[in-house]
């Protein structure tokens, strides 16, 4: 018996977190809730309601959208291959998206790859919380 279901908006997904609730963050999901062309909109938007979203941020779902940004979440990874199609977030936008974390102990970051990418996006996610 399938049920419809849609995106979480960033607005229902911000008012829990006011509301006190702890949330998480999928970067993927964050992305699809705007239909752009324009890359640097899309990032001021998913660094804005990340930053807002953080103190409230207990899980993150750390994956990448592939190109065309047009509402949906591709569930890439964040291996090279993953940058070198152009993938959203950027390599350098991820490093600043997690540095929101970098003071928490408690917060879980899982990767949301294709199943056979899940122990190399694993080992990548660890080499990029290192250069924070």
């Amino acid at each position: 018996n399938p049920q419809p279901t849609e995106n979480i908006s960033p607005d229902l997904i911000m008012k829990l977190a006011q509301s006190g609730q702890w949330v998480t963050n999928d970067f993927g999901h964050t992305a699809a809730a705007w239909e752009t062309h324009d890359v640097k909109q899309l990032w001021q938007n998913v660094y804005a309601l990340s930053r807002q979203l953080a103190p409230q941020t207990k899980l993150v779902h750390l994956n990448t959208v592939h190109p065309p940004f047009n509402g949906t979440d591709s569930h890439g990874g964040v291996l090279p291959e993953d940058f070198a199609v152009g993938v959203f977030p950027n390599r350098d936008q991820i490093i600043e998206l997690l540095r929101l974390y970098k003071h928490r102990d408690d917060v879980w970051i899982i990767p949301e790859p294709p199943a056979e990418a899940m122990v190399a996006n694993y080992h990548a996610i660890k080499t990029l919380l290192q250069e924070i």
